[in-house]
């Protein structure tokens, strides 16, 4: 499994659509596209350019995909459910909406597993089978506690059932 980085920031919209582009084949109807966004207090000043860099890359994305909204590091920090999978763009900008900065620890590693492995307490995301892209957004560290681990993280997403 390929593993892409970026630095989430402003406008970064038009260079993440080309590689999600490319991941989903033609075996698949499309890709989904799951947005892990720290809902920190500190995210307060970059929450607009986040929803609306999602919202492009949603608009890009290739026909048949998917994306859910799963935000973490809020009141409570522990990862939570704000959108499951959806191909409807209303949709998922009212998720999107719903990000908010009310919280303090950042826990970008355990959302990051919970996301991978469908653990979150609200319900589950919904995947569609298609290949899967994950994309953390934040401006923490990412290891807040002692585990899960980076290397945890990435099991979780090597290992993601399909």
């Amino acid at each position: 499994m390929n593993h892409i980085n970026f630095n989430f920031k402003r406008n970064i919209a038009k260079n993440l659509i080309i590689p999600l582009a490319f991941a989903a084949s033609t075996a698949f109807a499309g890709i989904d596209v799951t947005f892990i966004v720290d809902e920190s207090g500190s995210m307060g000043d970059d929450q607009a350019d986040v929803q609306d860099n999602a919202n492009s890359i949603f608009a890009g994305l290739p026909a048949g995909s998917h994306a859910a909204v799963i935000g973490y590091g809020g009141n409570p920090s522990a990862p939570r459910l704000v959108q499951a999978m959806t191909d409807d763009s209303g949709v998922f900008a009212s998720g999107v909406a719903q990000l908010n900065t009310s919280g303090s620890f950042e826990p970008g590693y355990l959302a990051t597993v919970n996301t991978a492995t469908d653990a979150l307490p609200q319900g589950s995301i919904n995947y569609t089978g298609d290949p899967v892209c994950h994309v953390l957004i934040s401006d923490e560290p990412l290891a807040q506690g002692s585990t899960p681990t980076q290397q945890d993280a990435i099991d979780a997403l090597v290992n993601q059932p399909s």
